[in-house]
């Protein structure tokens, strides 16, 4: 006997309903867990901000290269400068950049889309940077993104254009179909804060792993100096052996910029050794007044000195600038005393005259400049013996002559003189024509006013020095005429 048949179960409609509804839900997993895997593969390289910060910079030798003839300079910066730089700017953190994109109109946001990390790529043949972003979607898709910038400069201002978007290394994304405004991903970042001892911006390029940026070398260089010059042209006087004052004083005479042999020797010395260039900004910023060296480390200035010229700093500016002070104070004092032992040498009859020379009234020989002054002597220090000549000075030297009104007449001197070039009856007083510490012809001698004493540095044209000093006859120097 055949079993009846059992007749087909139905279905639910439950179960039809969640078959209908679960199958969609499938597709758009699997597909969210394809597109999870593919853009996960497909992704770029990102970097560590927090890392980056922390990096140490690299050397100088490694960071400038100069170029004598061009007089330019190359700086490079890796990706490590770029997040500092940002961090000055307030978006290193890729939360602030994030909302540095929702200023320029791209809300992430909205979209349900956060920034989690960035990098940097450098492409040095196309000379382009990229900007490598990592976004999460919905909290877990990742949407790794990459802009081609292309760089450019104006001023001080680096330019990165966006020329290309990049989703995944698969395919270019053309930003605009997905309503972002590609202007706002471009970005201008201002340097100007940057190398203020260089001059402006001229370039940019990639090398490597790096940016390159090309500067001029000019007057910038000793910029503080030119600000103000006291200190220098003070210290110049007594100082012979500092490389920097002399190629600041042959660079920048009389206040005009001259940019000379000097300086390009300086520019060729640091294109062979580069990582000199700190002590050179050292020596600079410490031949400058005090106020106008810690304006270089004001602000912005001292957070890229630390970074890019780490052993130029406010203190070790100002303990140089100590010693050169305390080397110059030194040298004033031993030449004050030099000129008054003359002065008073002079006036005490201790100097006798002819019309040939000034002699020593003991021992009537022809008097050597460099034995008027025992024990610390100006000589072979910044004054050479063979440069110097002892001169007399006429006319208005009230005050110069100590009170003494004794006319040359009455001083030693040969029977039958002749007083070539002098007024017999005239109060004269002593003086020293000599070459500076800085190489220029200077005429030296004591003044007197309601402040003080002073030492008079007056200049000497070169030929006119040259005349006095191979001169047959005393040289005179007349004041008030």
């Amino acid at each position: 006997m055949e079993a009846p048949a059992q007749p087909k179960k139905k279905r639910s409609a439950g179960k039809i309903i969640f078959w209908v509804l679960f199958t969609p839900v499938l597709i758009v997993l699997l597909t969210a867990l394809l597109a999870f895997a593919t853009l996960s593969l497909y992704g770029f390289q990102y970097g560590d901000h927090q890392a980056l910060l922390a990096a140490a910079p690299m050397g100088a030798r490694e960071r400038y290269a100069f170029h004598a003839n061009e007089r330019t300079a190359d700086v490079s910066l890796d990706a490590a400068d770029l997040t500092c730089l940002l961090s000055q700017e307030g978006v290193a953190d890729p939360a602030a950049l994030e909302n540095k994109l929702k200023e320029g109109g791209i809300d992430l946001a909205a979209y349900g889309v956060h920034l989690e990390s960035y990098g940097f790529l450098f492409n040095a043949p196309e000379d382009t940077l990229s900007i490598t972003l990592l976004f999460k979607g919905f909290g877990f898709i990742p949407i790794p993104l990459r802009l081609d910038m292309e760089l450019s400069v104006r001023g001080d201002t680096l330019n990165m254009t966006l020329a290309r978007a990049y989703l995944t290394r698969l395919f270019a994304l053309p930003l605009e179909k997905l309503g972002l405004d590609a202007s706002g991903l471009s970005y201008a970042l201002d340097l100007g804060s940057l190398f203020p001892w260089l001059s402006p911006l001229r370039s940019v390029s990639v090398a490597g792993e790096r940016l390159v940026l090309t500067y001029g070398v000019g007057t910038e260089l000793f910029g503080e100096i030119a600000e103000d010059t006291y200190f220098a042209e003070q210290a110049s006087r007594y100082i012979a052996d500092i490389d920097e004052l002399n190629v600041f004083l042959a660079s920048y005479n009389g206040g005009k910029a001259e940019l000379g042999p000097a300086f390009t020797e300086l520019i060729s010395r640091l294109e062979a050794e580069p990582d000199k260039i700190e002590e050179v900004r050292l020596n600079f910023l410490s031949l400058a007044s005090t106020f106008m060296a810690d304006r270089a480390f004001s602000g912005d200035r001292g957070v890229y000195a630390a970074r890019f010229l780490p052993s130029v700093t406010n203190e070790a500016v100002t303990d140089r600038h100590a010693v050169i002070s305390a080397a110059a104070d030194k040298g004033q004092a031993s030449l004050r005393s030099y000129l008054d032992n003359l002065n008073h040498l002079y006036f005490n009859g201790g100097i006798s005259y002819s019309d040939t020379a000034l002699l020593d009234a003991a021992s009537g020989a022809p008097l050597d400049p460099s034995a008027l002054l025992e024990g610390e002597k100006p000589y072979g220090s910044f004054l050479a013996p063979g440069s110097s000549r002892l001169v007399l000075c006429g006319g208005d030297v009230l005050s110069l002559a100590f009170g003494f009104e004794t006319p040359l007449k009455k001083l030693p001197h040969p029977k039958g003189t002749t007083f070539p070039g002098f007024e017999p009856d005239q109060v004269y007083t002593a003086a020293l024509l000599t070459r500076a510490a800085n190489g220029s012809p200077v005429l030296l001698y004591l003044y007197f006013n309601a402040k003080g004493t002073f030492i008079a540095f007056d200049p000497v044209a070169e030929e006119d020095y040259e005349a006095r000093m191979t001169s047959e006859a005393v040289p005179v120097f007349l004041f008030g005429t």
